[in-house]
């Protein structure tokens, strides 16, 4: 990965990965995917900016199953190995 997520996946940049969560929420800079908005909003949450759970089951609710199964996967992967997280849920 590393274009957008590596450098902030350090857990000190919980407004960062905030702040990706809003932009695959809102296509804002990016392809819009709310699998991945999902996932960083879970990464911050992990990160202890817990405020952003709000957000994040907002994009939760609009998630089928099997998107709510692989959020759910790259949010383990993203959070523990940042260099293998990909920029787009299809990567």
């Amino acid at each position: 990965m590393g274009r957008l997520g590596q450098p902030v996946a350090d857990p000190k940049r919980v407004d960062a990965q905030s702040l990706l969560g809003m932009m695959y929420a809102n296509g804002h800079g990016v392809v819009q995917d709310l699998v991945m908005s999902y996932v960083w909003y879970n990464v911050a949450i992990a990160n202890g900016k817990i405020s952003m759970a709000k957000f994040r089951d907002k994009v939760l609710a609009k998630l089928n199953a099997s998107e709510r199964k692989l959020g759910q996967k790259l949010s383990k992967l993203c959070f523990k190995k940042p260099a293998k997280c990909p920029e787009y849920s299809d990567d």
